[in-house]
């Protein structure tokens, strides 16, 4: 996309995304999560308590063709010292009213990995309310190891308002906190999930997350191409984070 002014163009596109937030808080989680313009990758450092536990990758893939459309994909990386294994992948499109969950891909230490091609697509509305839950569940076949199986995989999100949040890459105010969870399940028999408190905001995306499993917490300290610095709008600045691991150059992939 063409960016010809950035801080005129940025001031716009919060504005927008806050229409309504002085009153009901009401905000565009699609701009948000910035799945409306995703940057290349984000890069997060995680502790439990001070310690550094893990080293986190977002990397994002515009246009990828998966379960019958192309979508945005999501692909979690981590490690110890470097994001090297693939945690799980999230696909997802959108349109002027809705956010959908395409598929996913989760290694589940268990069963391996699992292809969640959802049919239906789980979708939420896109302008989300703070204090609402909003949750969508698909039926779908999957390999348990040697074994297909017949497993309901539900998404659910709970949107609980706006904070200031610091990272290391900076400060963000007016920030989305959502509580998030994923799951897959065999009638009252819970498979696995995935539970996390996650953080956004319109100039980054994802920028903080607090997984209830791990008590890990991962906090954005780069993002690829690194935010510009707009005027106006609290004490923002460019912070060059020095990683042990070269950044991924891909820009996009699939056949769009």
């Amino acid at each position: 996309m063409m960016r010809i002014n950035f801080a005129v163009g940025t001031i716009a596109a919060i504005a927008i995304a806050f229409a309504g937030t002085a009153s009901s808080q009401t905000v565009d989680f699609v701009h948000y999560a910035r799945y409306d313009n995703p940057p290349v990758q984000a890069d997060f450092v995680g502790k439990v308590t001070e310690e550094i536990a893990s080293i986190e990758r977002l990397v994002y893939t515009k246009d990828f063709p998966i379960n019958g459309t192309t979508s945005l994909k999501v692909e979690r990386l981590t490690g110890k010292t470097a994001p090297e294994k693939s945690a799980y992948i999230s696909f997802f499109r959108y349109d002027d009213d809705r956010l959908y969950v395409v598929a996913s891909i989760i290694n589940d230490p268990l069963f391996g990995k699992l292809e969640l091609l959802l049919n239906p697509y789980v979708s939420f509305p896109r302008f989300a309310e703070a204090g609402e839950t909003y949750s969508g569940s698909a039926e779908i076949v999957v390999s348990l190891g040697p074994i297909p199986a017949l497993v309901m995989a539900t998404v659910s999100y709970h949107f609980v308002g706006l904070e200031t949040v610091d990272v290391p890459l900076g400060h963000f105010e007016n920030a989305l906190k959502a509580d998030a969870a994923k799951t897959v399940s065999i009638g009252d028999v819970e498979l696995g999930a995935i539970r996390t408190t996650e953080w956004y905001h319109p100039l980054a995306g994802l920028i903080k997350s607090y997984w209830q499993d791990s008590k890990l917490t991962t906090e954005l300290q780069r993002i690829d191409p690194p935010l510009e610095s707009p005027p106006g709008i609290g004490e923002w600045w460019n912070m060059e984070a020095v990683f042990p691991f070269p950044k991924n150059d891909v820009l996009s992939g699939g056949d769009g």
